[in-house]
């Protein structure tokens, strides 16, 4: 995210220039890192349970007794996407911190 702030300086600027607020130059950087976890998130969401079903279909049998039962647990994928989230934002607010505090 900061190389790529800091390769979209002049776009910045001249968002500025015609008026864009610092407020509204932060507010853009953080969607597009916000929708950047996202989709960093259902990416790894649908690896996941692909990855869960390959691995039950590889040792079902004898390898696994029947009464286990493998499944995703929506609590953690919660908690994952909400840390996810908080990251995302997190490391989003320090490149429009910077970007747009350009003169």
């Amino acid at each position: 995210m900061l190389a790529q702030t800091s390769s979209r300086e002049r776009e910045l600027a001249i968002r500025a220039a015609l008026g864009a607020s610092r407020w509204r130059l932060i507010r853009q950087s953080l969607s597009e890192a916000s929708l950047l976890t996202l989709i960093g998130c259902a990416a790894g969401l649908a690896f996941g349970a692909w990855s869960l079903r390959l691995l039950v279909a590889l040792f079902a049998g004898e390898l696994l007794p029947f009464f286990i039962m493998i499944k995703l647990d929506w609590r953690v994928l919660g908690f994952t996407i909400f840390i996810s989230l908080l990251t995302g934002i997190a490391f989003g607010l320090m490149p429009a911190l910077r970007g747009s505090a350009l003169d």
